[in-house]
């Protein structure tokens, strides 16, 4: 049987669910309008990259535009050359799938001095790729800098876009990996994407201090020049939908009340409704109300162990108690402080970094996790 839930990977075509608003405002923004860019962000399995795949193969089907992506955080060792490399590659295949003398491109950016030389006495390899391998060999004999490297990678998007007429849009997930390295590389970026006339750029992420040091604030590199999208969990209809829509697919009956209890336990975020309703159907219950939900709620829990830990590998020992704390229901910074026996002011600053990462929001009078099913991990586990 076709597997109804989906888990482990971008989750597109027939399988994709919800968000329709947001890929038409990105079609009619980017493809229609021409608008320069967008900023994606969400937390962590929200369905950034379901979404951002989704759109790919759309207006790659309807041919309006040209689309590269990019994961960021699969460039290994992460390094701006690499990624500038990635940039021009991915948009060679995109571009320009029959290039001639292929191998041979892919070996001069090895850094074959042959190759390099093959590249520059073909008549059949345009100036675009030609350009690019002299900087990289500038580059390596120290007589360019990686601001020309990235000069010649977003060229190539913006021309090969022209000469093709179509919009050319190019998607770097998990952007933050970029912000982190250095300030004067996204004032770079502003600076050749706000020339372009026919290609678009969206870049994504999960840290909320990303997006606000990125386009928020005057002073951000760029302002004023992408559109911001914050992706949110499903609403309460979408996620019940959602979930009654593929037990009907597989023939069974979900009560309403379950139903419910689906999008309040994984707080309508589409990885866990997926994960939840694999669960629940891995029971193979006669049928499906609250008891089996939270039955296979519990066994998540227990599965997501791996998942869990790793996560809390990224923050530091001090906000990781802070986590805890919030996790088991105390809301305020001063209960968190007491429990903890540290200053009010220690703890504010703790709060205001998980807020930055993405972990924490403030709700009604105190603060939450955004994640549900990790609140709920945290709480069982500690």
């Amino acid at each position: 049987m076709y597997p109804i839930f989906q888990l482990g990977g971008p989750v597109t075509g027939k399988d994709f669910y919800g968000r329709e608003g947001v890929l038409r405002s990105l079609q009619r923004d980017l493809v229609d309008k021409g608008m320069r860019g967008y900023v994606i962000y969400g937390a962590r399995r929200i369905g950034k990259t379901s979404l951002l795949m989704e759109f790919k193969q759309r207006i790659t089907a309807n041919k309006k535009a040209t689309c590269i992506y990019i994961d960021v955080s699969s460039i290994h060792p992460f390094t701006l050359e690499r990624l500038y490399d990635t940039m021009f590659i991915e948009s060679l295949k995109a571009f320009r799938p029959k290039l001639d003398m292929w191998d041979g491109v892919k070996s001069a950016l090895a850094g074959s001095a042959t190759a390099f030389s093959e590249i520059l006495k073909n008549a059949s390899i345009d100036i675009v790729v030609k350009d690019y391998l002299t900087i990289k060999f500038r580059l390596k004999e120290r007589k360019a800098d990686l601001q020309e490297l990235l000069k010649n990678a977003l060229t190539a998007v913006e021309k090969y876009s022209e000469r093709s007429k179509t919009r050319g849009i190019i998607i770097l997930d998990e952007f933050q990996l970029i912000e982190k390295m250095e300030p004067k590389t996204l004032w770079a970026f502003r600076a050749h994407i706000q020339n372009w006339k026919h290609a678009a750029m969206i870049v994504a992420g999960s840290e909320v201090s990303f997006v606000e040091e990125l386009t928020i604030n005057k002073t951000a590199p760029f302002y004023m020049l992408f559109k911001i999208e914050n992706l949110k969990p499903f609403d309460k209809k979408t996620s019940e939908n959602m979930i009654l829509d593929k037990f009907k697919k597989l023939g069974m009956h979900i009560e309403q009340n379950a139903l419910e209890k689906c999008h309040d336990l994984t707080g309508g975020y589409p990885f866990y409704l997926q994960w939840l309703g694999d669960a629940i159907y891995d029971q193979k219950p006669k049928k499906i109300g609250i008891a089996e939900v939270v039955l296979a709620f519990r066994a998540l829990l227990k599965e997501s162990e791996i998942i869990f830990y790793s996560e809390l590998e990224r923050i530091s020992e001090g906000e990781k108690s802070v986590l805890i704390e919030l996790a088991k229901g105390r809301k305020r910074i001063t209960e968190v402080a007491k429990r903890l026996e540290k200053p009010d002011s220690t703890v504010a600053k703790f709060v205001e970094r998980l807020i930055a990462k993405g972990y924490v929001i403030r709700y009604e009078n105190g603060y939450k996790l955004v994640d549900n099913l990790l609140a709920g991990w945290l709480a069982l586990t500690y």
